[in-house]
């Protein structure tokens, strides 16, 4: 086969195919982060175990707001639903004159004017979620994320509280 100038066997385009699939691949794997936690009751006592696991996406194609949850109680109950992390969006309007040195006009220097508009984002550290649960209850979170432009990859801290009271503490 002919790839431009280039000659290559049907076992060279395969390792060529099979070289950039490993090297793409690991790029789009999901960030996934595990955080076993004590479920307490109102009153402080330990009434077993919360197993959250979060994850993110990191394909190119990915938002990434994209966080899904899940919990998984040890006494079997499973909540699922998605993490939203706050976003803002500014949007900065701006004239400036510009001097152009190398246009001149009868009457003088030439000058321009740029009107334009420029949007930045910044993630914030505050994230939130509520998951339903496959017994009928919900659980909400409020998360603070260590390093907001790394969404879940930069861990973070928050609490869980279940409909029925309970708290969960969770560090990730």
């Amino acid at each position: 086969m002919t790839l431009g100038m280039i000659n290559l066997s049907a076992s060279h385009l395969r390792v060529a195919i099979c070289l950039a699939a490993v090297c793409v691949v690991p790029a789009c794997a999901p960030t996934v982060r595990q955080a076993p936690a004590p479920i307490l009751a109102a009153n402080g006592m330990s009434q077993g175990t919360l197993h959250l696991t979060l994850q993110q996406g990191n394909d190119i194609f990915d938002d990434v707001n994209q966080i899904t949850a899940t919990a998984v109680t040890s006494d079997g109950e499973m909540f699922t639903g998605r993490v939203v992390q706050n976003i803002e969006r500014t949007n900065s309007s701006s004239s400036d004159t510009i001097w152009d040195s190398s246009k001149k006009t009868k009457h003088g220097w030439s000058t321009q004017f740029r009107d334009g508009t420029d949007t930045s984002i910044s993630y914030r550290s505050d994230a939130q979620a509520v998951l339903t649960g496959n017994r009928g209850r919900a659980m909400t979170c409020d998360f603070r994320l260590a390093n907001p432009e790394a969404g879940i990859g930069g861990g973070g801290v928050g609490q869980c509280r279940i409909s029925d009271g309970r708290q969960v503490p969770v560090q990730f």
